[in-house]
């Protein structure tokens, strides 16, 4: 991810969170609460959650059910939350579901970290595409053993929140 994100703007207020697996009924409950609770313990406002799909190659009903509750109870909040990296079927499951009418779908990651911190494509019911912009991306705290994604640079402080990837 590192050679992905090129050096710009700090990034105040965005969660960027990977989840290592399909979400379905029996880890959605855990998925849910481990957002929730990175949200809550972040030392300033969350304004962005970015959630790296990659690894969820499956989203069942009760998951597509705890995005949508996820995006629409962060919104009251002012939290616009970005579903980024999704497979083929995972993005067609999202879109059947209709998530895409409370969070915005994503391509790629770097994508949704731009736009997560420019505050731009991020209202709810739109899905953003590359516009082949020079806009240089925010930076981003990354773990150098590659397998964490953290939050970067809060309050415009080096302070970054860990998030490890969810078995």
């Amino acid at each position: 991810l590192r050679d992905r994100v090129a050096a710009g703007a700090p990034l105040d207020g965005i969660l960027v969170f990977r989840f290592g697996a399909g979400l379905f009924f029996e880890n959605a409950t855990h998925f849910d609460q481990r957002v929730r609770d990175l949200v809550s313990a972040a030392t300033v406002p969350v304004r962005s959650v970015v959630l790296d799909a990659a690894a969820m190659d499956d989203i069942d009903f009760t998951g597509t059910e705890v995005l949508r509750r996820q995006a629409e109870d962060l919104a009251t909040h002012g939290t616009r939350v970005f579903l980024t990296e999704l497979s083929t079927d995972a993005e067609d499951c999202a879109r059947r579901a209709g998530l895409d009418q409370v969070l915005t779908i994503v391509p790629r990651l770097e994508e949704a970290i731009t736009y997560a911190a420019a505050g731009s494509a991020g209202t709810a019911g739109s899905s953003a595409t590359s516009d082949g912009s020079d806009a240089a991306p925010p930076n981003l705290g990354i773990e150098d053993d590659g397998v964490l994604v953290v939050v970067g640079a809060f309050g415009g402080s080096s302070q970054e929140l860990q998030v490890e990837v969810a078995d």
